[in-house]
């Protein structure tokens, strides 16, 4: 059977999984569609998507079924829980999860769907609700190879580029690395936007200097104007979203048993922005408020 004639359910349709989710359908995927907000579900349905109201009525019979979702945790429960969603699936079925989940988490939850006949790739992604929406993003792949053979040619249609970061978990290990890399690239741009225009100098020199010297990166590149010089503050990724990707981080460099002070340095600034009621349920971006404050 050729892969777009294979069922497919989609769970997770935020801000991440509707556009992934619709350029499938793009595509002529036929994809049926969960999330427990039924307003996104209409419209899905109006994209040309079929939008089930419970979990267990779009999983059923289904060949492959897609996560994205906040957390593994969620993933976990989604599959496993009380009701066992997973086992309406069709014995054999191929899990495809592009949330951000803890690699241990994952190599667990796979171990589990395997002895049942299931299987899991791991395949998150970066790049934002942007390159999500052009099928632009970096997308990491974990997993046994005929698993990802058959997960690939779905993949390769949603990004520029796909990785094969080898076992199971390794791609949610390294999407955790990927984000702690950026969290810190993001708050050392704020740092010095912070310090610079304190001591006189114009935010937009400090960002064009900072993107033709050894300093840019991407924040430099794609955040500081767009977003926070511009008061939007609207990427798309959740601050609390950022420190759960750091603090998956923090457990990889524990479960290996390393000890590295940037990591944790770097949890620590961010959970302690979202601990701040102002900043809960804030874009990531307005990491710079909180630096700001705090100075």
């Amino acid at each position: 059977m050729h892969i777009k004639n294979k069922k497919m359910t989609f769970i997770g349709l935020g801000k991440m999984g509707f556009p992934i989710a619709n350029n499938l359908i793009k595509l002529n995927y036929k994809i049926n569609g969960f999330d427990i907000d039924p307003k996104i579900g209409k419209k899905f349905e109006k994209n040309g998507g079929t939008s089930l109201s419970t979990l267990r009525k779009a999983i059923s019979n289904s060949d492959i079924i897609i996560t994205m979702l906040p957390d593994g945790k969620i993933v976990n429960e989604v599959l496993l829980g009380k009701n066992q969603n997973v086992f309406k699936a069709r014995l054999g079925a191929l899990i495809i999860d592009m949330s951000s989940s803890n690699p241990f988490g994952t190599i667990t939850l796979g171990e589990k769907l395997k002895k049942r006949g299931y299987s899991l790739v791991d395949a998150p992604v970066s790049g934002g609700v942007k390159r999500a929406t052009n099928a632009s993003m970096a997308i990491m792949i974990g997993g046994e190879k005929k698993d990802k053979k058959i997960a690939k040619k779905i993949l390769q249609n949603l990004g520029r580029s796909v990785f094969d970061t080898g076992f199971l978990g390794s791609a949610h290990a390294m999407k955790a690395l990927n984000n702690y890399v950026s969290a810190c690239g993001l708050v050392a741009a704020c740092e010095a936007l912070i310090v610079g225009k304190k001591f006189g100098i114009k935010d937009q020199t400090i960002i064009d200097v900072l993107n033709t010297s050894t300093g840019k990166n991407n924040s430099t590149e794609t955040k500081m104007k767009e977003f926070i010089l511009s008061g939007k503050f609207s990427s798309g990724f959740d601050m609390k979203l950022m420190a759960k990707d750091l603090f998956t981080a923090l457990d990889l460099v524990k479960g290996v048993e390393l000890n590295l002070a940037g990591i944790k340095t770097a949890s620590e600034i961010w959970s302690r922005a979202t601990r701040l009621k102002e900043f809960s349920d804030s874009d990531h971006t307005e990491i710079f408020k909180y630096l700001s404050k705090i100075s």
